[in-house]
């Protein structure tokens, strides 16, 4: 079994996205989109910017938890991963979307 990215539809039409690794734990999370389009053209990005680690920016949370988040050219954040205890943890999550980003193939839910 392969990743997934699942594209949602909120209730008030919005949509948005989040890509999830073969055992179901949500690696990455995206913004809020007019249309379904946009969103799809994200995970474009995505999958083309989950090519370079200079499109990975490692951070670190107030409360020290660790996370990352995947930039696009104009070094705008389009993808935020959840947040990890350990730095390994945020590691292994990179290692996790870039494998799961290529493989990915999205679906539409409405939540």
């Amino acid at each position: 079994m392969t990743g997934r990215f699942e594209i949602l539809q909120s209730v008030n039409g919005k949509y948005t996205f989040r890509l999830i690794a073969s055992n179901g734990a949500i690696i990455l999370s995206g913004g809020f989109f007019n249309t379904k389009h946009e969103a799809e053209q994200t995970i474009k990005k995505i999958r083309e910017n989950l090519n370079s680690t200079e499109k990975i920016i490692k951070k670190t949370s107030s409360n020290d938890y660790y996370y990352f988040v995947v930039i696009d050219e104009n070094r705008k954040v389009i993808a935020k991963s959840e947040m990890y205890a350990t730095e390994s943890g945020r590691e292994n999550s990179i290692y996790s979307a870039i494998r799961n980003t290529q493989e990915a193939h999205p679906d539409l839910e409405r939540v």
